[in-house]
Formats: C-alpha cells, sequence, structure tokens
C-alpha cells in the first residue's frame, strides 16, 4: 500500500497541506494499511509526545519493521533539513514507487499467465486425455467398472484445483 499512500501524500502536500496535517490526515485513512499506522505513529509522536515533525519523522524511521517506510521517512528528514521542496521529495518518491509497483505488478501478471496455461494443460487438458483413455480402455476390455473415472473426476481434479487456488493464493502479493 506504500506507493498509493505516498501519491495520497503528494495530492495533499501540492494541495498545500502542512507536513504535519498530511501525515495525519493520512494516518486516519484506514485504506492504507500498515502506511496509515504509520502515519499515525508520526501523528502520535508530534501530537503527545510535543515532537516537532522532524524529529518524529526520525523517532518512526527507526522503529519501522518496513524498509521501504524507513527510506521514505528517511529521505523525508533529509529534505527537510536541507531545506528543500517536501512536495517534490514527495513527488519523486510517488513516481518511483509507482513505477516499482507497476514493475511488481507486471511481474506478478506473467507469473499468472504462466499458471493459467499449466492449469489449462494439467487439469483440463490432461484430464480429458485420461478420461478418453479410459473409456476407451474400457471399452475395448469389455470391463464395465467405472472406478478409475471416478477417482478422476471426483478426486484428482478437484484435489488438482484446490493445489492450484492455493499456489496462487500464496503468490499474490499484498496491495
Amino acid at each position: 500500500t506504500l506507493p498509493y499512500a505516498i501519491n495520497y501524500v503528494t495530492a495533499m502536500s501540492s494541495a498545500g497541506i502542512t507536513p504535519d496535517e498530511v501525515f495525519r490526515l493520512l494516518g486516519q485513512s484506514k485504506i492504507y494499511g500498515e502506511s496509515a499506522v504509520e502515519a499515525r505513529y508520526v501523528s502520535r509522536e508530534t501530537d503527545f509526545f510535543g515532537k516537532d515533525l522532524l524529529d518524529a519523522l526520525r523517532t518512526v524511521s527507526q522503529a519501522t519493521p518496513s524498509e521501504r517506510m524507513r527510506e521514505f521517512l528517511q529521505g523525508a528528514v533529509a529534505s527537510i533539513s536541507s531545506g528543500s521542496n517536501l512536495t517534490e521529495y514527495f513527488r519523486a518518491k510517488a513516481h518511483q514507487y509507482t513505477l516499482e509497483n507497476n514493475q511488481q505488478q507486471k511481474t506478478f501478471l506473467e507469473t499468472l499467465g504462466l499458471i493459467a496455461e499449466s492449469y489449462v494443460t494439467a487439469m483440463v487438458a490432461g484430464m480429458l486425455f485420461l478420461i478418453i483413455l479410459q473409456s476407451v480402455m474400457t471399452i475395448l476390455s469389455g470391463d464395465a467398472n467405472p472406478f478409475f473415472l471416478y477417482i478422476i473426476i471426483y478426486l484428482i481434479v478437484p484435489f488438482g484445483s484446490i493445489m492450484f487456488v492455493i499456489l496462487i493464493s500464496s503468490m499474490t502479493p499484498e496491495v
């Protein structure tokens, strides 16, 4: 959620809202997940502990478990300390993280396409082949026992489909 949160911060900062208020508003937006939690920590440091924004950003950047959030907050500290335009820093980081996010999504979609092709090959074409093969073998042998067909239809197909769902679920990146 960090790329989206930084875009939100950039939009708010571009509208002329003070950085302190930007982090407070980000902290109130629950849709930004852990980024909002970190922003609430910044607001807590300024509101309750009386620190200025620079010290609050330093404190939260040292405590955050996210490497990307730490980099973002430390960059904001450096930008404020050097007297440069914080909105421009937010804009540059928003662009950088958006590009990185797009690349991650593109890679994920390519992998998902490969998994979809594997599913069609194994679970659709493969099962059709086995069913046709078993049906022909049953006709040629004269045995009317469809036990193997039941195993394919009621055991292998559902189990294989569940395994593909679990695989995709475990690979899906957090939004």
